[in-house]
C-alpha cells in the first residue's frame, strides 16, 4: 500500500524506536510528474492509488513498502506484485504498466531482494538495464528502478531513514 512520504516519515519521527517497525524496503517516488512515451504530462498524485482511493496532495512524494497486501483477489503469494489494477500489492495507475507488470521476491536466508518483470509490455528496469520478460535481477540499496514510465528508488530501512533525516536537517 502506497503513502505519502510526509504521513509515513512523521509516523517514525514521531517516536524513533519506531524504527524497528520497517523491517523492509520501500519504493520512493520523488518525482511530481513525469512524461509519458506519447508526450504526455502525468501529475504522481493520479497514478500513485491504494485500494483506499487517490492521494489529496498532488506531486507529494509517495513510499511503498514491500509488504504482501490484503487483496483476497492476488493470487501470487510469492511475491509482492506490482500492475496497474487494485489486486496487485503495488498499484501504479498508470497506462504504462500492465496490469500485473512485476514482482519482488525475498530471500530471507540471505537477506536479499530480486526484482521479476512478469511479460509486462512496456518493461521492467533496473538502472539502465531492462530486465528481459520474466528476467530477474537481485536489488542493490538505492537502485532507481522503472515499470514502464514510472521509475523509483529502491531503498534498504536504513537508507530510507538517512533519507528522511536529510529531509529534516537539510544535509
Amino acid at each position: 500500500m502506497a503513502e505519502r512520504l510526509s504521513d509515513f516519515a512523521r509516523y517514525f519521527v514521531a517516536d524513533p524506536k519506531r524504527r524497528k517497525e520497517l523491517d523492509v524496503p520501500v519504493l520512493l517516488w520523488e518525482q511530481t510528474t513525469i512524461a509519458s512515451a506519447k508526450g504526455q504530462t502525468l501529475d504522481l498524485a493520479q497514478m500513485a492509488t491504494s485500494p483506499g482511493g487517490r492521494f489529496r496532495n498532488a506531486g507529494e512524494p509517495v513510499v511503498m513498502p514491500l509488504r504482501k497486501g490484503s487483496s483476497t483477489t492476488n493470487a501470487f503469494v510469492m511475491g509482492i506484485t506490482v500492475g496497474r489494477i487494485d489486486n496487485n500489492d503495488l498499484v501504479l495507475n498508470d497506462a504504462s504498466v500492465s496490469r500485473f507488470h512485476a514482482y519482488f521476491l525475498r530471500d530471507s536466508r540471505k537477506n536479499t531482494w530480486k526484482l521479476v518483470d512478469a511479460d509486462s509490455k512496456n518493461g521492467t528496469w533496473v538502472g539502465t538495464a531492462k530486465l528481459e520478460p520474466n528476467g530477474s535481477v537481485i536489488l542493490e540499496d538505492r537502485t532507481r528502478v522503472r515499470f514502464g514510465d514510472v521509475e523509483m528508488t529502491f531503498l534498504l530501512p536504513e537508507s530510507f531513514f538517512k533519507h528522511v533525516d536529510r529531509m529534516i536537517t537539510g544535509r
